[in-house]
């Protein structure tokens, strides 16, 4: 219970930080400390970290330990934030299934950019055996 009220504490203090609207401020951590059931689909907001670039966080991210985790990627943004976080951002590459309690879920590719980041179609199967690692068992 007290990890719970930890993670949320961090959850709400980094929605307050970004919520601040300061264009330069210290990297945030890649990582946000919710729950990764249901997939790791909500990254960190970008931002700019004050070096010519918007951070931009992948999406979907991976589940370590209970904990959702983002890759973050700078793009190229000498007026941030005022810049396409889409530039450059190429999505072919649909990352791997994962599960989704009983069930995989598959991402197809090409994907879609939105805010610096790509977003892929999924579909969910049923696994009838459970699901672990991205597969039926």
């Amino acid at each position: 219970m007290l990890s719970a009220m930890m993670a949320w504490r961090w959850s709400v203090a980094f929605v307050l930080l970004v919520a601040c609207g300061d264009d330069v401020r210290e990297d945030p951590d890649a990582r946000v400390d919710t729950s990764c059931e249901g997939g790791c689909t909500t990254p960190p907001e970008s931002f700019c970290p004050g070096d010519g670039t918007m951070a931009i966080f992948e999406s979907p991210g991976t589940c370590n330990g209970g904990t959702c985790e983002y890759l973050r990627v700078a793009i190229p943004c000498p007026m941030c934030p005022v810049c396409d976080p889409c530039e450059g951002v190429v999505c072919d590459t649909a990352p791997p299934p994962d599960c989704d309690g009983d069930a995989v879920r598959s991402y197809a590719a090409p994907g879609t950019c939105a805010d610096g980041s790509c977003e892929y179609p999924a579909t969910t199967a049923p696994c009838p055996d459970g699901c672990a690692d991205g597969a039926c068992l």
